[in-house]
């Protein structure tokens, strides 16, 4: 058994790189070749379907012929780092970003557009819920320090993929990145909203200062404004905060939330 062990796993890696790139890698000469079809195009065609599924507006760029090679690129060229396959999504966000030599028949923004789509699908299931909704939200709300979704994510771009489509292809980046917020509300619905610069700002500063005063926060972006009043800042502040908490963004930071 010991001495068979290790022609085993000879025969299991030759199995493995044939079905990830057959044009490359000889198949076992141990199978048969008509169970060598089945499992091929059973392997290949459910990893096909499931990435399709997932970033339909990235497929729907591609010809047939050119997509089918994306897939065989990532499936061939990609060593996965997990076995679940609803992980599947990601590493192929991954191998977009970190590993594919571009082709020449990739988009500019293919690795954009892709982490557009992820982000949507990781929301999705992610194992969360966004803050309860809270009667008293408004009350003391410049001293109130605030905690941001766990199905949120303050996301920037330099193309503007929630616009790319076969009618819309971007042919270089934008002059300054967008701003986006993109979030699972109440109703368990995925939501993108494009930020101005100020709310932006304010997003990222809650993000960051998880126990810090809502006043505080708006008193240093005001800072950096002195062609407004402060008081101005202030007001469109703390609606836009209120804003947020309608949308399941944010809540107000209590030891609960903290978890403790």
């Amino acid at each position: 058994m010991v001495e068979r062990r290790p022609r085993f796993r000879e025969l299991q890696a030759t199995f493995a790189a044939h079905l990830r790139d057959p044009s490359r890698n000889e198949p076992p000469k141990e199978v048969d070749e008509r169970g060598l079809k089945v499992y091929r195009e059973l392997f290949f065609n459910n990893m096909e379907s499931f990435i399709g599924s997932g970033f339909p507006v990235l497929k729907s760029l591609f010809s047939d012929q050119d997509w089918r090679q994306l897939i065989r690129d990532f499936f061939s060229e990609h060593a996965a780092k997990t076995p679940l396959f609803i992980e599947i999504a990601r590493e192929f966000v991954d191998y977009l970003e970190l590993e594919r030599k571009p082709r020449p028949w990739d988009p500019p923004f293919l690795f954009a557009l892709a982490h557009y789509e992820w982000v949507e699908l990781a929301l999705q299931v992610a194992p969360f819920a966004p803050p309860p909704i809270d009667p008293h939200f408004a009350e003391d709300l410049f001293s109130a320090p605030l905690v941001f979704s766990k199905v949120a994510f303050s996301l920037a771009y330099d193309y503007p993929v929630q616009q790319i489509g076969p009618q819309f292809r971007p042919e270089g980046p934008l002059d300054q990145a967008q701003q986006l917020l993109v979030f699972r509300d109440r109703f368990e619905q995925v939501r993108f909203v494009e930020l101005s610069p100020f709310a932006s700002e304010l997003i990222a500063k809650i993000e960051d200062g998880a126990g810090v005063p809502v006043g505080r926060l708006l008193t240093d972006i005001a800072s950096r404004l002195p062609e407004l009043p402060i008081d101005q800042v202030t007001t469109w502040g703390l609606e836009f905060v209120q804003n947020l908490h309608e949308k399941g963004v944010v809540g107000k930071l209590t030891p609960q939330a903290a978890g403790l």
